[in-house]
């Protein structure tokens, strides 16, 4: 068994520590030794995506081993990510892994390989919680890593202009960056 860092979201910004956790093996994790992330949204077409690949991206870029993922709990599987979302990501330096992204459902196994799962809404982590009790404990919403009340959420951009992704994606950052911080 080895110990590995985790996010401990669930405390006021003043009390931001890193914990440790036992794990056996990971499942499905391609860096067996990198802490996974998976972002939750709805259609995994507009904030888990962005939140995705704009942190695989910038793990990499920062030298970071990191295991990122994304899916929704209500997904049309197989869906293309939104091109406004795709258009942040591209303004943001990292457009190249998500031309490959279509979404998935949130299952047991993507849920067990994660150290952290990252909810974009207080509804998704309880539907998450709900559907897979196991993987509770590893469940939070973004931006509580902030300090930030459990029911203050990232809100849907989908089908609206660049300008409201670029909101909702300059809401994430800040929590996508802390993050970056901790893995």
């Amino acid at each position: 068994k080895a110990t590995v860092s985790v996010l401990n979201c669930s405390v006021s910004p003043q009390e931001r520590r890193i914990g440790g956790i036992l794990y056996s093996r990971y499942i499905a994790n391609p860096h067996p030794m990198a802490v996974k992330v998976v972002f939750v949204c709805t259609g995994n077409t507009c904030r888990s995506v962005m939140a995705h690949y704009w942190l695989q991206g910038h793990c990499a870029a920062q030298g970071v081993e990191v295991a990122v993922d994304s899916c929704g709990v209500n997904p049309t599987v197989g869906k293309a990510p939104a091109a406004n979302g795709v258009a942040i990501l591209t303004q943001e330096g990292y457009p190249e892994a998500v031309a490959k992204h279509s979404a998935q459902a949130a299952d047991d196994a993507m849920l067990a390989s994660a150290q952290h799962i990252v909810c974009m809404t207080a509804a998704h982590r309880d539907i998450i919680c709900e559907r897979f009790p196991h993987h509770a404990e590893k469940a939070s919403t973004l931006l509580t890593c902030l300090g930030t009340r459990d029911h203050i959420c990232v809100e849907d951009p989908v089908g609206q202009s660049l300008e409201v992704y670029r909101q909702c994606f300059e809401i994430m950052k800040p929590a996508l960056t802390y993050i970056a911080g901790q893995v």
